[in-house]
C-alpha cells in the first residue's frame, strides 16, 4: 500500500484504483455506539482534497472509525458492469480483512456499525456496484440481521439528472477543450440513443433507473434493511441534479416504507451543502447515525 500524494491527509493509503483507507488511531473510543467503519463514495471527478474535507470532519466526529474513501471518475460511468464491480474488489477485501464482510477465512464481527455516505450520482453508482459485487459473492442481508448490525445511509445531491442535456453538461465540465468536448458530446448522444433502442427492443432497465430502484429497495447494501435510517440532503438550487427529481424519489422511498428523512437546502449548489451551512449539515448526519443506534439498541446516542 502506498500513501496518497498531496491529498491533505497522509494517513490515507491507496488499496486500489481510486480507493483509499485510513485506519483509526489506537485510542479509547468516545462511545461504544459510534460507527466503526465509514464508507465515503465521492462525487464524479471530485478531487481528493475536496473529499478530505468530509473525511476530516468524520475524523473529528468519530475518531475511532476506520474510513474507506472511494473516488468516482467519469470513466466509471462508461465501464461495463463487470468492470465496475471488479474495480471495487479492494473495498470488499478490506471489509473482509476488518471483519465487516464474512469470507471463507473469517466470520462477521459481532454487531458491526457501518456508516455510508454517498455523493451525487457518481457515488450512488459506486454504492450500487458494490452491492451487486457483494451479492455475487453470496453476502446476504440475513447475515447482518443475525449480527444485530447498526447502519445508516447519507445520500447527498442524488439521485436525478439522467437526461441527455444534463449528461452532456456534467461530462463537459471535465474537458475544457472544445476539441475534446465535440467528440465527447457525440459519444454521449450515441450512447443515449443505443440505450433507448436497447430499452425499447430488449426491455432493459437504464442505469439511472437501476440506481433509483436500488436506492428504493431495503438492501442496496446487504447490511441495510427496511429500518435503516436514510438521510437525503439536497437543494432547490442544484443545477446538476434537479430538486424535483430527488423529491419524487424520496417520496417513493417513503411510500415503500423505508426509514427516510430529508434535509432540504434552499440555495446551496451541487454537493456544496456542507460548505453552505456546516452546522446544519453535520447535525443532520449525526442525528441520522443516532437514529440508527436507536433502531437497534433503543438508546439515542
Amino acid at each position: 500500500m502506498t500513501s496518497t500524494p498531496s491529498n491533505g491527509s497522509t494517513e490515507f493509503v491507496s488499496i486500489g484504483q481510486d480507493i483509499f483507507l485510513r485506519r483509526a488511531a489506537d485510542r479509547a473510543p468516545n462511545a461504544d455506539t459510534d460507527p466503526e467503519i465509514i464508507l465515503v463514495f465521492g462525487w464524479m471527478g471530485a478531487k481528493l482534497a475536496h473529499i478530505h474535507k468530509y473525511t476530516k470532519k468524520y475524523e473529528e466526529l468519530y475518531p475511532t472509525a476506520t474510513q474507506i474513501l472511494i473516488r468516482s471518475e467519469p470513466s466509471f460511468f462508461f465501464s461495463l458492469p463487470g468492470t465496475r464491480r471488479a474495480r471495487l474488489r479492494p473495498v470488499v477485501e478490506a471489509l473482509q480483512a476488518l471483519g465487516y464482510v464474512p469470507s471463507s477465512q473469517s466470520k462477521l464481527i459481532s454487531q458491526p456499525r457501518i456508516l455510508v455516505h454517498s455523493f451525487s450520482n457518481g457515488g450512488g453508482l459506486q454504492v450500487l456496484s458494490l452491492g451487486q459485487l457483494l451479492r455475487s459473492q453470496g453476502v446476504t442481508p440475513e447475515i447482518y440481521r443475525d449480527a444485530g448490525t447498526i447502519s445508516a445511509l447519507i445520500v447527498d445531491s442524488a439521485p436525478g439528472g439522467e437526461g441527455l442535456r444534463n449528461a452532456i453538461r456534467v461530462f463537459a465540465q471535465f474537458f475544457p477543450s472544445i476539441l475534446i468536448r465535440i467528440p465527447l458530446t457525440a459519444i454521449i448522444i450515441v450512447l443515449y440513443a443505443f440505450r433507448a433502442i436497447r430499452t425499447k427492443i430488449f426491455g432493459t432497465t437504464p442505469l439511472f433507473a437501476r440506481l433509483m430502484n436500488a436506492l428504493a429497495s431495503p438492501s442496496i447494501l446487504p447490511w441495510f434493511d427496511k429500518s435503516t435510517p436514510r438521510l437525503y440532503v439536497y437543494s432547490r438550487a442544484d443545477e446538476m441534479v434537479p430538486f424535483d427529481e430527488v423529491k419524487l424519489h424520496v417520496a417513493r422511498v417513503r411510500e415503500v416504507g423505508l426509514n427516510v428523512k430529508e434535509e432540504v437546502f434552499e440555495d446551496s449548489p451541487h454537493v456544496a451543502h456542507a460548505r453552505t451551512d456546516p452546522v446544519r449539515y453535520w447535525n443532520a448526519v449525526q442525528e441520522a447515525w443516532a437514529s440508527a443506534v436507536a433502531v437497534v439498541t433503543g438508546v439515542k446516542n
